[in-house]
């Protein structure tokens, strides 16, 4: 009886057969085309965001020129544009992956490829580590704040 996986010590190589049936190509069919549906849902919640920057960048500098406040003329736009830019980069990467992933699922499913199922799901891996790597960084924001006003409230008292 022939042994289908075979480890080293400096790295561990595994080869699987493995062979969807009928009910995991649906479930493969229906996360393709949900994570397509939440990929346009992302982009459009995108486009609001930035047409909302720029609208709110003009409401600054009009409130600034109504309270007589010094400022360089749209000033309040340009920051909120580029503070829209670097959200809109921020969460444009993860939608990009998504996209990617739901893409190739979909094309793998229907011309029955293994190769375009590796690829989908190496785009979904990059997607999670992303999200991932999003979530840690906000936790650690999260906490400095947290550990911040604690400070400020046991100075300030």
């Amino acid at each position: 009886m022939e042994e289908k996986t075979t480890t080293t010590a400096a790295a561990p190589e595994l080869n699987f057969d493995i062979a969807l049936n009928e009910e995991s190509i649906n479930r493969l069919k229906s996360i393709a085309k949900w994570s397509n549906i939440l990929v346009i849902a992302g982009y459009v919640c995108l486009g609001a965001m930035f047409v909302f920057m720029l609208a709110l960048g003009k409401y600054m500098d009009k409130a600034m020129y109504l309270t007589g406040q010094p400022a360089p003329a749209n000033v309040g736009t340009i920051i909120y544009s580029i503070y829209g830019i670097v959200m809109i980069l921020i969460y444009f990467f993860p939608l990009f992956y998504l996209q990617k992933f739901s893409k190739k699922a979909k094309q793998a499913v229907y011309q029955n490829d293994e190769t375009l199922l590796s690829e989908a799901l190496a785009k979904q891996d990059v997607f999670f580590k992303i999200l991932a790597w999003y979530t840690i960084v906000s936790l650690f924001f999260i906490l400095v704040l947290i550990i911040g006003f604690s400070l400020i409230t046991f100075f300030v008292s």
